[in-house]
């Protein structure tokens, strides 16, 4: 099924609201979700056509059977902004996070509030940004790293 992203944004959020009301009575089935969050990919893999030598069959896969965006936008040409952005749905403007240096840890994110409905969080890699001032990730954010 392709959907289009406020599509794929208004499914998660219905699924998650009917598992927030009826968590009482009926047994809402969960919903598994994968967020892949990548520095600097470019369209080097198979389907978006990128590079001749970049050989991706298993996110090749992975995009023919979930859903793949395929328009990057960038809210600031930095990896701490952009990731504070993808990771609570709001500007820069909105979380004063224009630098690598800014924290944004203490912002709510969508991480936290997967968690909060039960679901397993877990992350390999670098999500948040740290540096010598700031902390690797928000408190209460994986159950597994």
């Amino acid at each position: 099924m392709t959907l289009n992203r406020r599509q794929f944004i208004g499914t998660g959020a219905a699924a998650l609201a009917s598992r927030a009301v009826l968590a009482g009575g009926c047994r809402v089935p969960p919903v598994n979700v994968m967020m892949i969050c990548l520095d600097d990919l470019n369209d080097w893999c198979g389907f978006l056509g990128g590079h001749p030598q970049a050989v991706t069959p298993n996110i090749d896969q992975l995009a023919r059977e979930g859903t793949a965006f395929t328009r990057a936008y960038c809210v600031v040409p930095l990896c701490n902004p952009s990731r504070v952005s993808a990771l609570t749905g709001l500007s820069p403007m909105r979380t004063d996070v224009w630098t690598n240096d800014d924290d944004g840890s203490a912002l709510p994110n969508i991480v936290q509030h997967f968690r909060s409905f039960g679901y397993h969080t877990a992350r390999t890699g670098k999500v948040f940004h740290a540096s010598n001032i700031l902390p690797t990730d928000p408190p209460d954010t994986w159950d597994e790293l």
